[in-house]
């Protein structure tokens, strides 16, 4: 069988063996030069440089050649041992060495039934166990110092800030909680926080807590493929539910291949995995989080296929900051609040933030963004829509553009862009009704 390239090029073979790995649709050698690199398993920052090269090959008549991304030669083994064993084109629990190396103790030695089961037990562990997160400090002292740290100083702020304005999750609660986003009326501090702290700053690291219509990655059809990224807000501003099916994944290259990269902060989609998903976040008085709320038919839009993940802007699953005191967290949030309320954050409005994972978590600002005149928008296109550059000359214009985004949709229905987080730093101050966020509120 010949193997072809994207668009049904031919790709040069010899005695129906390849020659070498330009002959197989191995990635570009300058990034991808030997063939036990996987991509899944790189880095952030080499991960990203891999995607967007792509993979390529030599055509038959020498030259470099594309290849589909999604094809599946195309993604190597490395890091998914046990689920290429188990597919069901594969036979290696059938053989009797193959088990007396992988599973050589009973009972899943015995057949290749009770081997398959083994495998898709240690499968399974592999994506819920974390031995770092469970680990416990025996000792008090050093575990209420560290506490201390993590909820107080530790606390990634303008990681949290920009996530609470870009991220797809930070869009979503900010449309909640009494908010009214055409008149510029944020929502209601002390409400919008717990759904802040619950889903941005102490997610669950195992089974994530999900927005369900912060999921901006939907196709037309469940059986479609590829997605495209549909807006939460209608031409007026307002916001409104999606209503398309979301993209199902089993790794971030999936969603790579089938999203794209996110219109508003240049970032691919990432894969998601176990997700929990929720419609509406309903206060308890009694406790310091919420209820996650389900409606019938809410679900009508989710991934069938509950073992995949499913397409989102960042990883659900590392938004845990490690801080389980939601007032601890609250407290140096409102100072930060507080204090750009004289106007600090002013100087920063119109700066990029750039994160350097799959969250927002670990972020800096580009320092040649800090230039004058800033870049609020770049040109281009969102959902076929031309969007024009726009810049702002000094820090007043900065503020005055990035609250005009905050009250409306831009080209495509794009809400608030990548480089808006900083006023919202004096909304941020969402704590519990006190004098602290008197300044604030």
């Amino acid at each position: 069988m010949r193997v072809l390239g994207l668009f049904g090029k031919r790709i040069t073979r010899t005695s129906n063996r390849f020659l070498d790995q330009t002959s197989s649709c191995a990635s570009h050698p300058t990034l991808f030069p030997l063939p036990q690199y996987n991509v899944d398993a790189a880095k952030e920052t080499e991960k990203k440089e891999l995607l967007e090269a792509g993979p390529w090959c030599l055509a038959e008549n020498g030259n470099a050649l594309e290849c589909d991304g999604r094809a599946q030669r195309t993604q190597r083994a490395g890091v998914w041992e046990m689920k290429w064993w188990l597919r069901n084109d594969r036979h290696y629990c059938e053989s009797k060495f193959f088990r007396s190396r992988v599973v050589p103790d009973e009972p899943g030695f015995s057949s290749a039934e009770a081997c398959r089961f083994e495998i898709a037990k240690r499968n399974r562990t592999c994506y819920v166990g974390c031995d770092t997160c469970n680990a416990f400090c025996s000792n008090g002292i050093a575990r209420g110092i560290k506490d201390a740290w993590i909820c107080t100083f530790g606390q990634p702020t303008l990681g949290i800030a920009a996530a609470v304005q870009i991220s797809d999750a930070g869009q979503h609660i900010q449309t909640r909680h009494g908010s009214q986003r055409r008149k510029g009326r944020p929502p209601i501090p002390e409400d919008s926080w717990k759904e802040q702290f619950d889903i941005i700053i102490n997610n669950n690291v195992a089974s994530p807590r999900v927005p369900r219509n912060s999921v901006s990655c939907r196709k037309q059809h469940r059986e479609s493929r590829d997605g495209h990224y549909q807006p939460h807000l209608n031409d007026q501003g307002e916001p409104i539910l999606r209503t398309s099916f979301m993209v199902g994944c089993d790794t971030t290259s999936d969603c790579f291949s089938r999203c794209g990269e996110h219109p508003i902060h240049g970032q691919h989609y990432v894969c998601t995995k176990n997700p929990r998903f929720y419609s509406w976040y309903v206060l308890n008085d009694k406790s310091s989080s919420g209820l996650f709320v389900d409606e019938p038919g809410d679900e009508r839009f989710d991934v069938e296929n509950h073992t995949q993940g499913v397409c989102t802007d960042v990883r659900y699953d590392f938004f845990h900051t490690g801080c389980e005191s939601s007032a601890g967290s609250a407290a140096i949030l409102g100072l930060i609040g507080c204090s750009a309320k004289m106007g600090w954050n002013r100087a920063y409005c119109g700066a990029v933030v750039e994160r350097t994972g799959p969250d927002f978590l670990n972020v800096y600002l580009s320092e040649s963004s800090l230039v004058y005149p800033r870049l609020l928008v770049s040109a281009g296109e969102v959902n076929g829509v031309a969007v024009q550059e726009v810049k702002c000359k000094d820090a007043t214009a900065c503020v005055n553009k990035c609250e005009l985004y905050n009250r409306n949709a831009r080209a495509g229905g794009a809400h608030s862009t990548q480089t808006c987080p900083f006023p919202v730093y004096v909304r941020v101050c969402a704590l519990t009704p006190s004098a602290l966020c008197a300044c604030v509120c």
